[in-house]
């Protein structure tokens, strides 16, 4: 540096002294060799420095080993990219948001960290002043907000836990601790691992493994095993390696440990309806920080809310499990294939988990060389429809083969249906069809189709398509007089009757649905003799075409075909 840049900043520094040093924020002022010339008292006690001289004498690689400076994301940060030193290599940065580890409190400080070039009057750099704003509360406090609120949303995006736990743990870091992990109870009581998270992915390879070697026993006398016995959440401040002796199974299994550079250990409780389900663990590897007690309140109230969503999503599981088992007992479990009929069948219940109600379908043997073929489609959900959808079945077929007619059973659901409460009543729509041999002519087989408020079959015929049947009044509601009508068809060999629910016609695209005449056109397009199954997937195809995609609610496609 030449001599009046020399002199030029040492007025300066004497001027900042004067007007800097009883400023509330942090202001320090480092010389073009990038050595410090100057802090006032605000920056001395944010960076620990008893007096002025001994912050001007400290060595720059003694400020680093003193201090750990890190970026927002947790990575370590170089000292040449602080704002003060890219000013020195002429750059004009923008404010910097630095987490650093302060010795003296052991606690994680935030500042945002700003530069400005210090020139003397013919425009040479001499050096830059640096201004540090501590911004460690509010910093900590918008971090606790993001924090639960990603994991608010993250947890009710999904029902699959042990994913959105995993994207919980990875929210904890670095923001609260160095590691994080998960574990819940299984449906046998031991303790599984779900989730880990830290910077490093190969860490986190190394923390799967090692919890594969050495799993947690629910016996074990403390750290996860006792918080969630106990449901007390548990902080170890100082992890020594007395501890880490003590809680080591063999010599392998302490060099692990002290491998993982355990420093501070918080172990939070996952509570669920007054019972706990696991426990959050966060871990500190940082020698010099610690815990703090808005770290321990954010870690219990992200525990409680991990816990209420693994619960929910364990119900919601458990329901739609019970739901499965219980709509396939209502429905048969393979499709008959009658002498002398094909039979084929696409039936999709929309969603995930459905509840129990929906479609209905039955292909039963009636006697007399008599099939009944039903098709239904309950409104309504829950254990109501659960209730109706067996009834309809096994009424409508009993009737059927008690009277040869399906209107028998079709009456007595109407008394029985009526005679439901209001809360209770669910209604119900049936297409059923009696399907017999001919009286001797020929291959000719005879159809007797009567629909109760349900879409009427298609009959497909030497590549034409049609309706059949009178629709009638939905099952359940009150009697408006008559018999249900019904319709009888002469069936030949290749002849074919489709049925089908309304999940099928009023699929949608935007206000347009598929309707019937869609149905009709999908089913003439597989051309003259196209067997059962052909036709059923002819019309599924051309209704994922309409929809662009997957169908939005349940669809059900039954046909069956005289050979």
């Amino acid at each position: 540096m030449n001599g009046p840049s020399s002199g030029t900043l040492a007025l300066t520094e004497r001027q900042l002294a004067a007007a800097l040093g009883t400023l509330a924020e942090a202001v320090t002022v480092q010389g073009a060799d990038g050595r410090m010339r100057f802090a006032n008292r605000a920056a001395l006690e944010l960076l620990g420095f008893p007096t002025l001289e001994d912050f001007l004498t400290a060595e720059p690689s003694a400020l680093l080993s003193r201090y750990r400076q890190y970026r927002p994301d947790g990575t370590p940060l170089p000292f040449d990219e602080l704002p003060g030193r890219r000013v020195l290599s002429g750059e004009a940065p923008e404010p910097l948001l630095v987490r650093w580890v302060d010795p003296a409190a052991g606690g994680l400080r935030w500042a945002l960290v700003k530069a400005s070039p210090l020139v003397d009057d013919d425009g040479t750099l001499v050096g830059a002043v640096n201004v540090i704003e501590d911004v460690t509360d509010a910093t900590h406090a918008a971090l606790s907000r993001r924090v639960l609120d990603e994991a608010a949303r993250t947890l009710a995006s999904s029902l699959d836990y042990e994913q959105t736990l995993q994207h919980v743990a990875r929210l904890a870091v670095p923001a609260l601790a160095d590691w994080c992990g998960v574990d819940l109870l299984d449906g046998r009581g031991a303790i599984q691992q779900v989730a880990v998270a830290h910077v490093d992915a190969e860490k986190v390879r190394f923390a799967r493994e090692f919890r594969k070697r050495y799993p947690v026993s629910a016996d074990d006398p403390d750290g996860t095993a006792a918080v969630i016995r106990d449901g007390a959440t548990s902080l170890t401040q100082d992890i020594t390696d007395e501890l880490l002796v003590a809680a080591a199974h063999d010599e392998e299994h302490l060099g692990l440990l002290r491998e993982l550079g355990l420093r501070s250990a918080l172990v939070v409780p996952l509570e669920a309806s007054r019972r706990v389900i696991g426990a959050l663990t966060l871990v500190l590897t940082d020698e010099s920080r610690r815990f703090t007690a808005a770290d321990v309140a954010l870690a219990e109230e992200l525990g409680r809310r991990a816990g209420a969503a693994v619960h929910n999503a364990r119900l919601y599981t458990e329901r739609g499990e019970i739901a499965r088992v219980l709509q396939a007992s209502m429905l048969p479990q393979h499709l008959p294939q009658p002498a002398g009929w094909r039979t084929a069948l696409r039936h999709r219940a929309q969603g995930e988990v459905n509840d129990v109600g929906g479609d209905l379908y039955d292909i039963r043997d009636v006697g007399d060389g008599r099939w009944l073929v039903l098709v239904g489609d309950v409104v309504g959900k829950g254990a109501s429809a659960a209730a109706l959808t067996p009834r309809v079945r096994h009424t409508i077929a009993t009737a059927t083969a008690l009277t040869g007619d399906p209107r028998d059973g079709m009456r007595l659901l109407d008394r029985a249906l009526e005679a439901e409460p209001e809360p209770e009543r669910v209604l119900c729509t049936a297409a059923a069809v009696v399907l017999s041999d001919g009286d001797g002519d020929g291959d000719a087989a005879a159809a007797r189709i009567i629909c109760a408020g349900h879409p009427a079959p298609v009959l497909v015929r030497d590549g034409s398509a049609r309706t059949t049947g009178p629709m009638g009044r939905m099952l359940g509601l009150p009697d408006a007089g008559g018999e249900r009508a019904h319709e009888d068809l002469a069936l030949r060999s290749g002849d074919a009757l489709v049925l089908f629910t309304d999940g099928i016609t009023e699929a949608a695209t935007g206000a347009e649905r598929f309707g019937t005449e869609r149905l009709c056109a999908a089913l003439q397009a597989a051309g003259p003799g196209a067997d059962a199954q052909t036709l059923v997937d002819a019309v599924r195809d051309a209704v994922v075409d309409f929809c662009g995609g997957e169908l939005q609610d349940d669809a059900l496609l039954l046909a069956v075909q005289r050979v």
